[in-house]
Formats: C-alpha cells, structure tokens, sequence
C-alpha cells in the first residue's frame, strides 16, 4: 500500500523522490524551510560571504570581528595581517534575508554597501596597517608609511636616523 509522505524539518532536505529518510544540509549551506517551489524541498542554499553554517542549520551566523569567509563556508577564517573585518554585531539573519526580498544581493559590491548585509575581509588603505584577525586598521605613525594590505608601517620617526645596515 502507498503511504504518505512527509515534510522534512527545517535544515534537512530530500535528495531524492520518496527518499526513506532526510539528509542534513552540509556545512555552509542551510535549508530555512519548505515553500514554494518544489525545488524547496531538494536544495539547500550556500551561506553568504561573512556567514558561516554547521550541518543541519536552518540559518547562517555572523561570522565575528577580524574573520570573514568567502560563499557558503563551514568556518569563518581570520581576515590576514592588511586585513581587516568591522564589528558586525548589529546584523542579524533575517536582516539580510530583508535585504534579499528588497532584491538586493549581498554577495555583490552593491550589495556590500547596504547595511543589512555582511562584509568580507577588506584591505588596508594606504598609510594604515593591521595583524592578523583585525577588526580594524591603525594608521602608521607620524614619519611611517605603508603600501595598501600592509602588515607593518615602513620608514623612521621624524628627526631619527640610521647609520648601520642591518645583517
């Protein structure tokens, strides 16, 4: 006899038709939930760059200060020495699927520009430098210079200078 099917939880998808069992979606991917289309049912989605997902999630998180990732990521990663990632801590999920029902696409560099929407790691400009898992770049002291991503200010403080090579 036939039986009848049933709806996955949310973060679990089926594969297949009349699938004996669901699957969890992967890492940095997510599965809010079934709706309309049926392709609802199948897929999950990949998180957005500056998201992260475990397995089975019905969301991405926020990846935090001074990590970023790139599309559909398990793990936030730390934004390089020249790199820097802001406090996001004001972003929630459902912000940015607002932004997605406005038709904006976070994943764009239009999109980067809306305030509901998380950034990537970015570069240090000209004159200012960052470590590794930054939040921020600092701007090099009075006499220092750097290249944009620079790990470190290059040059000598005003009124000092260097008489030796160093080895």
């Amino acid at each position: 006899g036939q039986t009848d099917c049933k709806n996955c939880t949310a973060g679990k998808i089926t594969p297949l038709e009349a699938a004996p069992e669901c699957s969890n979606c992967a890492g940095g991917r997510y599965h809010e939930g079934w709706s309309q289309p049926v392709d609802s049912w199948i897929l999950c989605k990949g998180c957005l760059p500056g998201t992260k997902s475990t397995s089975g999630q019905t969301d991405c998180k926020i990846c935090p200060d001074g990590t970023g990732s790139g599309t559909a990521a398990a793990v936030c990663e730390s934004c390089q020495a020249g790199f820097y990632r802001p406090n996001q801590d004001h972003l929630i999920w459902a912000g940015i699927l607002d932004a997605k029902a406005a038709g904006i696409s976070c994943d764009t560099s239009a999109g980067q520009k809306d305030p509901r929407c998380p950034a990537g790691c970015k570069s240090c400009e000209a004159g200012t430098w960052s470590s590794a898992r930054s939040p921020n770049c600092t701007d090099c002291p009075a006499g220092f210079k750097s290249a944009t991503q620079a790990a470190n200010c290059d040059g000598r403080p005003v009124g000092k200078y260097q008489n030796e090579i160093k080895k």
